[in-house]
């Protein structure tokens, strides 16, 4: 403390004989809470990435003019977001230098996620902040993707495979047109059930009649996880 004081009353002496020009300003190391550090870029933005799956991108902390003494970044909103490398946790970093963080997006739902990440001073103190955001995107793969089709005065039952990467449950599920085809009762797919991923599930789709239908469509609709309603792709029934 005295040699601050005793560095303080030096510059004074400076300024008094002229030598240096009294718009210069001090900035106090104090307690290394820091000056300006900031966030490069200042938005992690991971865009769409699938539910079931990750993400990881990486940031870079400066400080810019006062050192700053570094406790930890702890990010927000576990465990969609989770910091995987924390290279600025106990650092201290001075004018013009840099730590890196990255991040993961582990997305559960079919929803955009925002939260932030804090860089935490030694005194508890938040010195700056990354804005995290993204999107999770459910894959559901309904084959074949074509849809079915049936010869000429084909009478028979096919099947579309449903699969997930997250948990659904299917709430509604038939043709747009009922006096062509049905939906027999042996499907394995069927409304109120849950689909795992890992666990695929059947729909059967019979024809029930010999004459030219067009093309018709099997429409269905499901819940998220977290009990979003959403409308599933449709599929093409034709029968020649």
């Amino acid at each position: 403390m005295m040699i601050k004081r005793l560095a303080a009353v030096a510059l004074l002496a400076v300024f008094a004989l002229g030598t240096v020009s009294p718009a210069i300003t001090l900035a106090c190391e104090g307690e290394g809470s820091g000056g300006d550090l900031i966030a490069e870029p200042s938005t992690l933005d991971f865009g769409e990435v699938v539910a079931g799956t990750s993400e990881t991108k990486k940031a870079v902390f400066k400080e810019l003019f006062a050192p700053v003494n570094i406790k930890e970044t702890i990010v927000f909103d576990k465990p969609t977001y989770e910091l995987v490398k924390d290279g600025c946790k106990g650092k201290t970093l001075q004018a013009n230098e840099s730590c890196e963080v990255e991040v993961k997006f582990a997305p559960t739902l079919q929803r955009t996620e925002t939260t932030s990440a804090s860089v935490i001073s030694m005194s508890g103190v938040p010195v700056s902040n990354l804005n995290l955001t993204g999107k999770g995107k459910n894959l559901i793969s309904i084959t074949p993707t074509a849809g079915l089709e049936w010869a000429s005065k084909e009478k028979t039952t096919k099947e579309f495979t449903v699969t997930t990467l997250t948990e659904i449950e299917i709430t509604a599920m038939e043709p747009n047109d009922k006096t062509d085809f049905s939906l027999p009762e042996t499907s394995g797919c069927k409304v109120g059930l849950k689909i795992v991923k890992g666990s695929p599930c059947k729909v059967l789709v019979k024809r029930i009649t010999e004459t030219k239908t067009g093309q018709k469509l099997f429409k269905w609709k499901y819940k998220e996880e977290d009990g979003t309603p959403v409308d599933g792709a449709e599929r093409i029934l034709e029968g020649k």
